[in-house]
């Protein structure tokens, strides 16, 4: 008998294949035997985003990967601002001083945050497996790129994971 086992680990997971293959006697005949076994272990992150009101300058999207990761990606924010990725248990919708921005966050914690050339910045956030989660995120950030300084905010997101 012969067995070879494969394993690889790639984006989809943990793959293992085992194939054996052989004869046994069954009484005075050898009969070949062959067998072929695949298992995927994937983990995976059932996180999903809703947005929680419009975004002001913005946009905030949320994308779960397969390491317990909630990948949190900024766009449209003005090259070089700073500010903070707000996070919460629970959502608002309050007016933000000198602006036209709301903020859709009940803040308990907060990230810095900078966006880069391209007015792009990326939040890679630890989510627990298996424990059912709701919390909202938003970004707010500072930009002294023009004549005084700006307030933008992104939209909120409601994130549910299970």
């Amino acid at each position: 008998m012969t067995a070879r086992v494969e394993a690889v680990v790639d984006a989809q997971g943990l793959r293992i294949r085992t194939r054996t293959s052989g004869a046994t006697d069954t009484g005075g005949a050898a009969a070949p035997f062959a067998g072929d076994t695949r298992i995927l272990v994937s983990p995976s992150l059932r996180c999903t985003a809703v947005e929680h009101g419009n975004p002001c300058g913005a946009v905030l999207a949320a994308t779960a990967t397969l390491n317990n990761r909630l990948d949190l990606d900024l766009n449209g924010a003005p090259p070089g601002a700073f500010g903070k990725l707000l996070l919460g248990f629970a959502p608002l919708d309050w007016p933000l001083p000198f602006s036209n921005c709301r903020l859709f966050v009940d803040p308990l914690a907060f990230v810095p945050i900078e966006a880069d050339a391209r007015g792009r910045a990326l939040h890679s956030q630890a989510v627990p497996p298996g424990v059912p989660l709701t919390f909202f995120v938003q970004d707010v950030l500072l930009s002294a790129s023009g004549p005084g300084i700006e307030l933008v905010a992104s939209n909120g997101l409601r994130v549910t994971c299970q």
